[in-house]
């Protein structure tokens, strides 16, 4: 069990996604019953450390009541289920699971923070390119509206004979490519734990919230400011418009070219102004638009 448990964050997160969480955690919790129904309640798994922090994750992970980050392999969604399972062994813990989501959840040791509002929900990570169900993806978002995945991260890919091997990041749903994070100099994120963001500050209140992530770390060209430094921040406003901004400032020493992937299935309008798009799917529309300033020249590319 301490294995088990161990493979969770101190803040209860698990890296490898909310799918993988469902499963583990699910059957942790059958172990837990049959163990502590055989002894009497003398032996209680639910009372190790990191066991109560680690049911928390499942409950407090959600965008919304149907769906979590697509971050990782096992990204995507949590059972029911398995959470009224643990509110045997944590009935305190009750409203966390059956009561309204709150307006934000920040997991500081995961470096993932989630904002919520009614059809509007967005989640950001910083982590690093080493956890567990890995994906080379520190700077990765999603956004749902209307209870849709609208835009930002892809998700896992279907897995093949190469998933599980030196070849995995072959795979553009695996390495950064396939994730909304910057390409800096033509440049991917390497693998590996070394390759991480930064918190550089947070900002919560009441009307709007903000993350700033120090990106550096993720590349071998930035590393310890190398050739510049990059800096991601994001502002996710509250309110009866409620909107998200994700801006990267981007210092360099010498010129270096620049890409940001803006990642969807659903339809894609490219608006008159050359700058704004429209997205729509299964019913959910949002707006974006792209700002570029320091006088650099930039165009859109659309790539399936």
């Amino acid at each position: 069990m301490p294995i088990f448990l161990g493979g969770f964050l101190p803040d209860g997160y698990c890296t490898e996604g909310s799918g993988y969480w469902d499963y583990g955690y699910g059957h942790f919790l059958d172990l837990t019953a049959a163990v502590a129904g055989a002894t009497g309640g003398l032996v209680d798994f639910s009372r190790m450390p990191r066991a109560r922090r680690a049911f928390l994750y499942g409950a407090e992970s959600r965008l919304d009541e149907g769906h979590c980050p697509p971050f990782a392999d096992g990204g995507g969604r949590v059972g029911t289920a398995t959470l009224r399972k643990g509110v045997r062994f944590f009935p305190d813990l009750a409203p966390s699971v059956n009561g309204k989501l709150p307006p934000r959840t920040y997991f500081p040791d995961a470096q993932v923070y989630i904002g919520r509002e009614p059809d509007f929900s967005f989640a950001v990570k910083g982590g690093d390119n080493g956890e567990f169900h890995n994906h080379n993806d520190v700077g990765s978002w999603a956004l749902f509206a209307k209870g849709v995945m609208i835009a930002g991260e892809g998700g896992r890919e279907t897995y093949g004979p190469d998933t599980f091997t030196k070849n995995r990041y072959r795979s553009p749903m695996l390495n950064s490519y396939g994730h909304p994070v910057p390409v800096v100099g033509g440049e991917l994120q390497p693998t590996g734990s070394k390759w991480r963001a930064k918190v550089l500050s947070t900002d919560f209140g009441d009307e709007a919230d903000r993350i700033v992530l120090d990106l550096g770390g993720a590349y071998s060209n930035l590393v310890a400011g190398k050739l510049g430094t990059l800096v991601r921040t994001v502002d996710f406003r509250r309110g009866t418009r409620p909107s998200v901004s994700i801006s990267d400032a981007a210092d360099f020493r010498r010129p270096l070219t620049f890409e940001s992937a803006f990642l969807t299935c659903g339809d894609i309008e490219r608006l008159p102004d050359g700058a704004t798009v429209r997205l729509t799917r299964s019913g959910a529309t949002v707006t974006g638009r792209v700002e570029v300033t320091g006088g650099v020249a930039w165009h859109f590319e659309e790539k399936p």
